[in-house]
């Protein structure tokens, strides 16, 4: 859902890092010294932003711009 806000409304932006260090500092709190879990989570934080960015801007990547009417 953050990732869609983040998309659909650039203030969103302003608490992207408070948001990513929450997230963050709750995986650092379960998993204290587990490190390798740490940084599994991490990576799917970031595969599941990456993956849903591309979701929402795949119709207009895929859109030829000779098509586009202004």
């Amino acid at each position: 859902m953050f990732t869609i806000a983040m998309h659909s409304k650039q203030m969103a932006v302003y608490y992207a890092l408070a948001f990513f260090a929450g997230l963050v500092g709750r995986v650092i709190a379960d998993y204290r010294t587990n490190y390798t879990k740490i940084l599994a989570e991490i990576v799917k934080f970031g595969t599941i932003v990456i993956v849903t960015s591309l979701v929402i801007w795949m119709p207009f990547i895929l859109t030829n711009s000779a098509d586009l009417v202004f």
